[in-house]
């Protein structure tokens, strides 16, 4: 299952990859009500097409989805010459010491710990994509 929902062609793209559906509502509303354009996808699969079709700014993956787990979706996003630039944050039940150290592995940029807060979401926007938004690389990567 995917769904995009184009709110303003000039907001930042936001891709979320969640398998459930309460979860996927939450980073949805939280996102959109932030002011970013939000896509939602419950696999891997569809995760790695729409990020070669819509190159987001960011994605958030679970770590658990169906498919190929999110720490091998990170891996291949960061690896892939046309999605490396895109900002990956690792979402997971699991507060493990070796999780977070698998996401910095895999490449990911940030790490969320379910429950996700609204707080949360924010401070992780506020370390990946704002700081980048301030450089010239920022231009290219929203196709301006």
């Amino acid at each position: 299952m995917c769904r995009s929902d184009m709110s303003n062609e000039s907001s930042l793209r936001i891709l979320v990859v969640e398998d459930e559906s309460n979860l996927r509502a939450l980073f949805r509303d939280t996102l959109e009500f932030l002011g970013y354009e939000v896509i939602i996808c419950s696999n891997a699969e569809n995760a790695i097409r729409l990020a070669y079709e819509l190159h987001p700014s960011l994605v958030f993956t679970d770590v658990v989805i169906s498919g190929i787990s999110g720490f091998k979706l990170c891996r291949l996003l960061k690896t892939d010459k046309k999605t490396k630039d895109i900002f990956v944050v690792m979402v997971s039940a699991l507060s493990r010491e070796v999780d977070f150290e698998m996401s910095i592995q895999v490449g990911a940029d940030d790490y969320l710990t379910k429950p996700v807060r609204l707080e949360s979401i924010k401070q992780v926007l506020r370390n990946t994509i704002s700081p980048f938004m301030k450089t010239a690389n920022w231009a290219m990567r929203i196709g301006a």
